[in-house]
């Protein structure tokens, strides 16, 4: 049961089950009962993986991606009986949704020591703290443009006069996608990065609420980030990757396809 491995896609399977399960009880097609029970067997085994894997920051994330959904669930909610208009969608719910999200995120990651410990058990980061170090130290260096989209791993100069190159001279990205994103394209490319989420965010503000589990584009972006924060998912050939893309593009309704223009009733 290799975290890395195993803890993500397990994790990813539970959220798909879930959500399509929360479409199936909405809608309640044909057969549905069997449907659901199915999607039911799905989640449970894919949550049984997920503990066996160890992994705290998949669960971390998973539980990220639940208040995201939750808060977008409320929002539909307060849209069918209030109407909010474009413009408070986009200045008012939005930003408290980026501003709530990260300090949410943040609050967690920072913490969860002391929940693990209440909970018996234990985060084991693996010298992940080091490798962190390092990159930071790196990436001051070269504050501005970075080192090149993962070159400094593969640099000469990255592991001089740094403390424990000699342990590190084998590892070829910091185990965290945020600093692997700083290390390599500097304050530039994570400016370029944090943009590109927020915008993705911005135009998918209409669909969010007339889609059925228009939540999900959201609570799937944010599921990627909050486990990028301790992995290095966003980089490399990792499906994960593909899920922020898929994520952040979402969906957009052609406006030339009338059976596009009927009304959805969210769930």
């Amino acid at each position: 049961f290799n975290r890395n491995s195993l803890a993500p896609p397990a994790a990813l399977g539970l959220l798909a089950a879930s959500a399509l399960l929360w479409v199936v009880l909405a809608h309640r097609p044909k057969r549905w009962i069997a449907i659901g029970l199915t999607l039911i067997a799905v989640a449970l085994f894919d949550s049984y993986l997920l503990v066996r894997s160890g992994s705290s920051t998949s669960i971390g994330a998973v539980i990220v991606f639940g208040l995201v959904w939750l808060f977008w669930t409320v929002i539909r909610w307060w849209q069918r009986r209030k109407n909010i208009s474009p413009r408070q969608m986009l200045r008012v719910v939005y930003t408290s949704f980026l501003f709530g999200t990260v300090l949410l995120t943040w609050l967690g990651f920072q913490f969860q020591s002391a929940l693990l410990n209440r909970l018996g058990r234990k985060i084991d980061f693996n010298g992940r703290e080091v490798l962190w170090s390092f990159s930071w130290s790196g990436f001051k260096d070269k504050p501005i443009i970075g080192w090149g989209w993962m070159s400094a791993w593969r640099t000469q100069q990255f592991f001089h006069d740094r403390e424990f190159w000699w342990a590190l001279t084998n590892n070829y990205w910091s185990h965290s996608a945020i600093m692997d994103v700083l290390l390599g394209g500097g304050i530039i490319g994570a400016t370029l990065l944090v943009v590109a989420i927020i915008w993705s965010g911005a135009r998918q503000l209409g669909s969010v609420c007339s889609e059925i589990s228009g939540q999900w584009a959201f609570a799937a972006t944010w599921f990627v980030i909050a486990a990028s924060t301790q992995e290095s998912f966003i980089i490399g050939n990792h499906f994960m990757l593909v899920l922020l893309v898929s994520s952040m593009i979402g969906y957009q309704a052609d406006q030339n396809d009338d059976s596009l223009n009927k009304t959805i009733s969210p769930a």
